[in-house]
């Protein structure tokens, strides 16, 4: 992994992610939640100006300039960044880290981390602020909860940006940095959102890879890997929701990176179904049925798993038994058409290199793959 005082010398230039405002917009952003209102209206009122001049026809008094002058001079005051306003930021927004002569800072917002990158060189309160990430701890989406599921928390980013002032300087990427090593160091993953600009197309598939130990795709909502030499921007859309990074996968995450390594994504060789009501009855399981029957233990953190006493006799075991192969499999179950696979939902061939798949029944993932001249079963 790049560490932070490595990074600067290396990075590049990146275009933004959807438009950048500059400085002054990212200031009025957190200003609020930060300054007291006097001081904010004359900061405000005075902001870049570095004169008053007076206009004969308003024929102001000179108690009515004298004050004026008294009010922009302590604005200018104001304005400068002092200990006292950094106290003020620190006191909000407490320091996350440092790293290439700029700082992070972390406010948290009911569900939403939010990064804001600093400059503790910049003269002026409203060139302070020159980045920020917004996080929320949760996937939007999802049909179940990755913490349920995977044991995994994760951290969504829903927008990025960097002043105007300050692109091309490689900060998008120093910023990124800083806040991954901070989601990570809570145990968390780091996942894109699922629309990208530009700019975070290069962030995700230029950039992130190389600093994570874990980096995959999320196909109906489940996590696999992906090698680093098939990350491409045109993953995106059609059965990749998102992507993700992470540094310690739990423990069902890598079950199914062990049961996908030597398999390649991009060309097709493995998939994701899920596997609802009339699929079920394809499979002699009733509506509501699982294959597993999981339940939440609060009291001990974990999941109570119980299989279904006819778990070996179930049509679904069966056809698994019987099937020479995958595509044998799903053709029996007719699902072949409804399996999300890279190469099957970007007009390629179907499935016909589909080595594995994961199938979701309800809160339980199967994944089925060949092995051996058969296939093997493998529950998550």
């Amino acid at each position: 992994m790049i560490k932070l005082k490595n990074l600067l010398p290396e990075i590049s230039l990146m275009s933004g992610n959807a438009g950048s405002d500059g400085m002054e917009d990212l200031y009025f952003n957190v200003i609020d939640k930060i300054l007291p209102q006097k001081e904010r209206i004359l900061i405000n009122r005075w902001m870049g100006r570095d004169d008053y001049k007076f206009d004969p026809a308003e024929r102001k008094s000179k108690a009515e300039e004298s004050k004026i002058k008294a009010e922009q001079a302590q604005a200018k005051q104001l304005m400068l960044v002092s200990d006292d306003f950094k106290a003020k930021v620190n006191s909000k927004f407490p320091l996350v880290t440092r790293g290439g002569g700029y700082e992070l800072h972390l406010q948290k917002s009911g569900k939403e981390l939010i990064f804001h990158l600093v400059d503790p060189n910049a003269k002026y309160v409203y060139e302070y602020f020159i980045g920020i990430i917004k996080t929320e701890n949760q996937i939007r989406n999802f049909k179940y909860d990755p913490k349920k599921a995977f044991n995994l928390s994760v951290y969504q980013i829903h927008w990025s940006n960097v002043a105007q002032e300050h692109m091309g300087k490689g900060l998008g990427k120093l910023m990124y940095t800083m806040v991954y090593e901070y989601v990570t160091g809570l145990g968390a993953g780091l996942v894109s959102d699922t629309m990208l600009f530009e700019g975070s197309q290069k962030m995700w598939f230029d950039f992130i890879p190389s600093i994570a130990s874990f980096f995959g795709v999320v196909v109906e909502n489940v996590f696999f890997p992906i090698d680093r030499a098939e990350v491409k921007r045109d993953i995106m859309g059609g059965v990749v929701d998102t992507v993700v990074a992470m540094e310690n996968p739990p423990a069902d995450i890598r079950k199914i990176a062990y049961n996908m390594k030597g398999l390649s994504f991009t060309k097709g060789h493995y998939g994701a179904i899920r596997v609802y009501h009339g699929i079920n009855d394809k499979i002699s399981l009733k509506v509501g049925q699982t294959i597993r029957t999981f339940t939440f233990n609060d009291a001990a953190d974990r999941w109570d798993v119980k299989k279904n006493k006819d778990f070996q006799y179930t049509l679904f075991s069966n056809m698994v038994d019987e099937a020479p192969n995958m595509i044998a499999l799903l053709k029996k179950m007719e699902v072949l058409d409804i399996v999300d696979s890279f190469r099957a939902k970007n007009g390629t061939e179907s499935h016909y290199d589909l080595k594995a798949c994961v199938f979701g029944f309800n809160n339980a993932n199967v994944i089925v793959k060949e092995t051996g001249g058969g296939l093997v079963m493998v529950t998550i």
